[in-house]
């Protein structure tokens, strides 16, 4: 009961002055990975405000670029993190 809501501020995109990213995001797979690899990020970061089937909180997602990330990301999204995703302008 203590902790109902979270706030993420950035999709959580991989370190690009890493060598290993960055020779990563030279190449098509690459790329895909590099989004695939934040994708899984971003739903594990949101499913840890609630740790049993009975608890519940909010995640706040503050990045304006979710709307490009969720076409770029495709099936990388888990399709109960898209159905929970509510719009707020």
């Amino acid at each position: 009961d203590r902790l109902r809501f979270q706030v993420i501020c950035k999709i959580p995109f991989g370190d690009k002055s890493d060598p290993v990213i960055r020779a990563q995001l030279e190449v098509p797979l690459g790329k895909k990975l590099y989004t695939s690899d934040a994708a899984v990020a971003l739903a594990q970061a949101s499913g840890r405000i609630m740790r049993a089937e009975d608890d519940w909180g909010v995640t706040y997602l503050l990045d304006a670029h979710y709307k490009w990330f969720r076409g770029a990301a495709g099936s990388a999204l888990p399709q109960w993190f898209r159905e929970a995703v509510v719009w707020l302008d």
